[in-house]
């Protein structure tokens, strides 16, 4: 009878190990779930872009105008009809019809990520529901935080905390698709419609790109003569945003969706107004390729590229990849332009490389890993069969030479270096050499304080080295760093001290430090050269911070798969015992 007792007790014990040893392991790597309302917006982006309205809404608009008279049409329009302004609390009723999942009653779909989730009420820890301003706010710099263009429900979108948290105040541009780059959603990675982010960018989901594009032209028409918001082709700052040239390529890839087109109407219902770029996305091209912006030449050049909305487009003949030859090294990166004949056909491309253990490549961006040579192709999305190529050269590089003169010499302390007017030259472990002078050339390298090694330029710094993997080289000239304000000065201390830490934890700390100051300058403070230049390497130290604790996490996560199969292993191994103790006592 002991035996037997004991052997029940032990069978206990062994049955606790199998559920701990399998069950929950499975569950931590196969518990997500795709809804079918995601997965539809995400496919219907794609599709060919047909008018969705026919109302009379726009009957009084001159179609004949461009430009900032068009835009001033549209924009009496939409404020004339502003009739009810929705409230910020009030935006937990608006989400819940404007963003309801037509195929699963009582889930709202996240925007930038696609996802399905019940929704009652925000909340502010990882997995709850936020409200997203598409323009940042900027602490209410910007605009009113909580009221008017901080209110707007064709302008806030319901989004998950910990994604919200990562775009914080980023403009929007395309980001190298890579897991450090890869941002999590609830803890997770593998949601409908994957977002990334970098440096001063945040990347949406593929099928929200062109919801964001006309967000923002809508926020611009609507509110921006009220609140000086205005759009740049960079990355932007409090009132500015960015990157122009990039929402408009969006806007023309990705037509308004079902998802968008439903919203749309619900808002209408709810305020009044309507969003006319969803309504008429060819409006968006009229106005901000003629409204007498420096970034209206850009704007065209994609609209050559990509067509116009309801624009015939001849059928593509041919196409080209400028440079057609280049030389790398390792780390080093360079942005490919691909152009077609007839300039107007359609210009879509996927991009390839023959050898991604040399050189890989994310929409025209080539990244150089490690020596030897490599083809990168792009091939036409319409025309697989046309296709173009380059040749990309890695190399190691063995000396850098700098010369010329800085365009800028005069700075205040907390600004980073402009290196324009330098050129570098560097030379190859083959003896071949190459110069580089342009502006997105000098990006590969890294400008730094000669003493401090830092980017943030000192009232103390004098002397700039530039940095170019191992290899490092100090200008010849001098450059004149006077002090901020005092109140900037212990911000630009703060942010030094990001990029002095080393841990982890330092790190944090740093950056929460330094998050702190800068939200204590006032938004004339926040305007000055200093401040800017500060908040933008704080902007990059975050971004490697993210993805070093990204690296970090896949570490850990590898290390837990190992140990959950080791528990799998010792589980199967225990069932075997029972089976021997079963027959030994039974």
């Amino acid at each position: 009878m002991m035996c037997k007792k004991l052997t029940l007790s032990f069978k206990l014990l062994i049955v606790f190990a199998l559920v701990l040893g399998i069950v929950f392991p499975c569950l931590a790597v196969y518990g997500s779930d795709l809804s079918a309302s995601a997965e539809t917006a995400v496919a219907s982006s794609s599709a060919d872009w047909t008018l969705s309205y026919n109302g009379s809404y726009y009957n009084n608009i001159n179609t004949k105008l461009s430009g900032s008279d068009l835009r001033g049409q549209v924009r009496d329009l939409i404020t004339q009809t502003h009739k009810t302004y929705t409230t910020y609390s009030g935006l937990a009723n608006a989400f819940k019809t404007a963003d309801a999942d037509p195929n699963k009653n009582g889930n709202i779909i996240w925007f930038y990520s696609g996802t399905s989730v019940p929704f009652s009420s925000f909340g502010g820890t990882s997995g709850a529901t936020n409200r997203e301003h598409v323009w940042p706010k900027n602490s209410g710099n910007a605009f009113p935080a909580e009221s008017g263009p901080g209110a707007d429900a064709h302008h806030l979108r319901p989004t998950e905390t910990n994604l919200n948290s990562t775009r914080g105040s980023k403009s929007f541009d395309e980001v190298p698709q890579t897991s450090s780059n890869l941002v999590k959603e609830n803890g997770k990675t593998n949601y409908p419609s994957l977002c990334y982010s970098n440096g001063s960018f945040f990347y949406p989901g593929q099928g929200y790109r062109g919801a964001t594009a006309r967000i923002l032209f809508y926020m611009q028409t609507r509110w921006g003569d009220q609140y000086n918001l205005t759009f740049v082709d960079s990355a932007g700052s409090n009132k500015t945003i960015g990157k122009i040239s990039t929402l408009m390529k969006w806007h023309l890839q990705e037509p308004p969706t079902d998802e968008e087109i439903r919203r749309n109407e619900a808002v209408f219902k709810m305020q009044g107004n309507r969003n006319p770029f969803i309504d008429h996305p060819e409006y968006a091209t009229a106005i901000y390729c003629n409204d007498g912006n420096s970034y209206n030449n850009a704007l065209k050049q994609v609209v050559a590229q990509y067509g116009d909305y309801g624009e015939e487009r001849p059928d593509l003949e041919s196409l080209a990849i400028t440079p057609n030859t280049i030389s790398l090294t390792a780390g080093a990166e360079q942005t490919l332009t691909v152009t077609a004949t007839p300039s107007n056909a359609n210009a879509d491309v996927t991009w390839s490389s023959s050898n991604t253990a040399v050189a890989t490549v994310n929409g025209g961006k080539v990244t150089a890993v490690s020596n030897g040579t490599a083809v990168i192709t792009a091939t036409s999305v319409n025309n697989p069969a046309i296709k173009a190529t380059v040749t990309v050269n890695v190399k190691k590089a063995v000396k850098i030479e700098l010369s010329g003169t800085p365009t800028t010499t005069q700075y205040q302390a907390g600004q980073t270096f402009n290196p324009a007017g330098i050129t570098v030259k560097v030379t190859y472990d083959d003896n071949s050499s190459a110069n580089f002078s342009s502006v997105n050339d000098l990006k590969q390298f890294k400008w730094v304080d000669a003493d401090t090694n830092q980017p943030t330029l000192m009232q103390t710094t004098t002397k700039i080295k530039c940095k170019f993997g191992d290899l490092e080289q100090t200008g010849n000239w001098t450059v004149t760093v006077s002090a901020p304000p005092e109140h900037i000065s212990g911000f630009v201390t703060s942010v030094n001290a990001v990029t002095s830490a080393t841990t982890l934890q330092a790190r944090f700390d740093a950056i929460k430090a330094a998050l702190e100051a800068y939200n204590n300058l006032s938004a004339t403070e926040k305007n000055n050269p200093s401040a800017q230049g500060a908040y933008q390497t704080l902007q990059d130290a975050i971004a490697d911070y993210n993805a070093d604790v990204n690296k970090h996490n896949s570490t850990m996560e590898s290390a837990v798969k190992t140990g959950v199969y080791a528990i799998c292993s010792a589980s199967l191994a225990a069932a075997a015992i029972v089976i021997i103790l079963n027959r030994k006592f039974n």
